[in-house]
């Protein structure tokens, strides 16, 4: 496998270096008076006379050719829209793209240019996660999967796991006391390190525990559409892009243009607040956000026939479930946009009540009081900001960024649960009986980035894009603190032994890379697309790790059919956190574990229909995984083989708007993994869902549709450890239902939606020694009212 992917290397190596080479001898046609022209009409456009602009390219429009055609076809677009007048400027955009249908929308590009760009592109929804580029979805290397602002609103869906369990096919939902989770064709974590979350192109995964919590933290009220590749994606994005990439694309000032407040409340105490403000005004495009929810959840009772396991130390347990009370949820950011500027800033604050103890024990959550103004439950507090400049200078497109984020992640939890009235002495039987831990670290990443991009065109039939650029971060633990107490009474804690501490000590992770991407049209009908990227991180153990993850595809697109052939290699590096667990529990040896590699082949089809718009795709994979992360003997021996098929359609009309999509999961073979027979553990090997949304009215003044969201889930398999040795459980197939109804009266909209409408009682289950399924929430109602100012 290393031979293939290192030949791999050497042939994209050598494909950049020809291009390169043959980039040189493009010829210049233009006569000197052309050229002349063009720089007078660019030099009348930077002095804003942009009437004389229009004069001076519109005669010797003819003239020009190839970039420098490109170029002014930009320019005469960008004057008409400076001048309103949005009729020749729509044409001159159309007139763009018919001479360079692969055209790259640059950063300094105004909103407006850009819009009107991606409406005229026949069309289609353009995507810029796969490639880092502005680009349509035939032409994406990997399967990706595009959720627009009306899926998200036909989805029924309250947080970002909602969405991406409606639409993105291998997707499911996952059980974890740590954070709201899902699994990627069959690959997981208790604490979610395998997908890499981004927000406009930035990590949101935590540097110390590579987890994002995918609930209700993230507002849903600002986003624009969410990318999903679907595969390994580290050959742009490096580490933790193992399994997939989901980038959240937030809306632009304009999209909003005014202010929007919603207000919402729920049968489960739900109470949830979002406030969206945008605007453009010149060349500032401004968009700012705060989200807030808070949720009292439901306590289920304990019922040993429901796979629970009875605490002997406690007499009327509960599970927690679906709560996020005490310290609200909440999101904060603001977007600036000016010329070639941009800033992105974002403060979050997530946490969920965990449904059980440390030993998988029932508690009451009540009895226990604050550590640091927090109560019980894991918690992420990131702040996120990120400065770029892009500048376009003919075929050359250059960014710049540096980004800073300081994480605030604590992790309050019961080790035992026998807490009465006074402190109590700890039982001989159990040491952690009557205890409860509290984890404070607070680490800081700062991250610089820059990269180039080149369009080349050598032949009308002949040009492409090469991508390069290089990135260095550095994370360190600015403070930590592990105590542990028992007895408990809400004022005085009683402090055990914390020499963990000690052990667990202050220190700084740095990673460099550099990547390289090259996209080639050899006609309009064919593509090839090949990138590669090498990691160099040193731990703070000082271990080195080195990374290379390439990626090859071919793209065919013909009379409405699109073949898409591709093999990529991706790697996710075990979390400072779990590096440090390592060395406390098992000494400086266990300390290098080693990053955790797949390997992905996939042959994609895909048919679409015009009128009315039907697509039809279907997506084979292949992946091999290698150095897994095995959290029973805390290793890298995890090694696992298998393959799936994915369906998927979409089928729009003015009215009805339906999607559905298809997994089947097969397991050939798993070691020190967690695959039981030929089905990976607590993940289905069959899974359909199915999404319609129907406009009942449409009027000038006020509108109203509804739709309709099934799931079905076949049997999942969970392995629980015990004293007598593992017992295997199958958890029920389930089906659930979900709906929606939306009404607009001219400001103002009333949102209802109603997810699990049968009541149906189902339990999930996640990965961890001593895990065991979790009922989830029955029926949920939540009632929405919004105005727009």
């Amino acid at each position: 496998m290393c031979k293939r992917f290192g030949f791999i290397s050497a042939l994209s190596l050598i494909f950049f270096l020809v291009f390169m080479v043959c980039s040189t001898y493009k010829t210049c046609a233009q006569s000197n008076n052309a050229l002349y022209s063009f720089n007078q009409a660019k030099q009348s456009y930077d002095n804003g006379l942009f009437n004389k602009t229009i004069q001076l390219l519109t005669a010797n429009m003819k003239y020009y050719i190839g970039s420098t055609k490109t170029e002014a076809l930009r320019l005469q677009a960008l004057s008409y829209l400076y001048l309103d007048d949005y009729t020749n400027a729509e044409a001159s955009v159309i007139t763009l793209l018919q001479n360079r249908p692969d055209y790259t929308i640059a950063l300094d590009d105004p909103a407006r240019f850009a819009e009107m760009i991606m409406k005229n592109r026949n069309g289609e929804i353009q995507v810029i996660t796969a490639s880092q580029q502005s680009e349509t979805v035939n032409e994406v290397p990997v399967p990706v999967t595009v959720i627009t602002q009306n899926m998200i609103k036909a989805s029924s869906a309250r947080t970002l796991q909602d969405v991406l369990i409606t639409y993105v096919p291998s997707m499911t939902k996952i059980e974890s006391e740590v954070v709201d989770n899902v699994s990627m064709r069959g690959i997981y974590g208790n604490d979610q390190h395998s997908i890499l979350i981004m927000r406009d192109g930035q990590r949101y995964n935590s540097y110390y525990t590579n987890a994002m919590s995918l609930g209700p933290g993230i507002s849903l009220a600002n986003i624009k559409q969410i990318e999903v590749l679907r595969g390994p994606a580290s050959s742009l994005y490096g580490n933790v892009a193992l399994t997939a990439v989901v980038n959240v694309i937030t809306k632009d000032g304009n999209d909003v243009n005014g202010l929007q407040a919603e207000e919402s409340v729920g049968n489960k105490g739900q109470l949830a607040t979002d406030i969206l403000f945008g605007k453009r005004i010149l060349d500032f495009n401004i968009l700012a956000w705060f989200s807030m929810y808070h949720s009292d959840g439901e306590q289920v009772a304990n019922h040993e026939e429901n796979y629970y396991k009875i605490s002997p130390f406690h007499e009327d347990g509960k599970i927690y479930v679906g709560g996020y009370k005490d310290n609200p949820t909440h999101d904060l950011g603001l977007k600036l946009e000016y010329k070639n500027w941009r800033l992105d800033f974002a403060q979050l604050f997530l946490k969920k009540i965990p449904p059980y103890d440390y030993n998988n024990m029932t508690y009451t959550y009540s009895k226990y009081g604050k550590m640091d103004g927090m109560k019980l439950g894991y918690s992420q507090s990131p702040i996120h900001a990120k400065v770029s400049y892009g500048k376009k200078l003919k075929d050359v497109m250059l960014n710049l960024s540096g980004t800073f984020c300081r994480n605030n992640e604590r992790d309050y939890e019961v080790l035992g649960d026998s807490l009465k009235d006074e402190p109590t002495a700890i039982h001989s039987g159990c040491d952690y009986l009557g205890a409860t831990e509290y984890l404070n670290c607070i680490g800081e990443t700062y991250e610089f980035e820059g990269k180039m991009s080149y369009d080349y065109h050598l032949a009308s039939s002949f040009h492409g894009n090469i991508l390069g650029g290089a990135q260095f971060s550095s994370f360190r633990v600015k403070s930590y603190a592990n105590n542990k107490y028992y007895g408990y009474d809400l004022f005085q804690p009683y402090e055990l032994d914390n020499s963990d501490s000690e052990k667990m000590s202050l220190g700084k992770d740095n990673s460099s890379s550099v990547y390289l991407q090259v996209k080639n049209y050899f006609s309009k009908k064919l593509i090839f697309n090949i990138g590669i990227r090498y990691d160099h991180k040193v731990r703070k153990d000082t271990a080195t790790v080195k990374s290379f993850s390439p990626r090859l595809a071919l793209i065919y697109h013909d009379k409405g059919f699109t073949y898409k052939l591709s093999c990529s290699r991706a790697f996710a590096d075990d979390s400072y956190n779990r590096i440090d667990e390592s060395y406390l529990i098992y000494g400086e040896g266990r300390s290098l574990l080693k990053p955790e590699y797949l390997n992905s082949y996939q042959l994609s089809l895909k048919k679409e229909f015009i009128n009315p718009k039907l697509i039809l795709e279907a997506n084979i994979y292949y992946n091999i995984g290698n150095k897994l992360f095995n959290n029973n003997n805390y290793s890298s021996s995890g090694k696992v083989k298998l393959m799936g098929v994915e369906l998927f359609s979409h089928y729009d009309m003015s009215r009805i708007l339906i999607n559905w999509n298809l997994t089947w999961q097969h397991l050939l073979s798993s070691h020190n993994y967690y695959g039981y027979h030929h089905q990976m553990q607590n993940t289905p090997s069959f899974e359909s869902k199915f999404t319609s949304c129907y406009k009942i009215f449409v009027h000038k003044s006020s509108s109203l549709w509804t739709d309709l969201n099934l799931k079905y889930s076949s049997i999942r398999k969970s392995v629980l450890s015990s004293s007598d040795g593992p017992v295997v459980l199958s958890i029920p197939a389930v089906f659930l239902c979900d709906t929606s109804l939306d009404y607009k009266y001219y400001s103002w909209e009333a949102y209802l939606t109603i997810q699990n409408i049968m009541d149906k009682s189902y339990v999930l289950d996640g990965i961890y020694p001593l895990h065991t399924p979790i009922p989830q929430l029955g029926r949920v109602c939540m009632l929405s009212l919004s105005y727009r100012f």
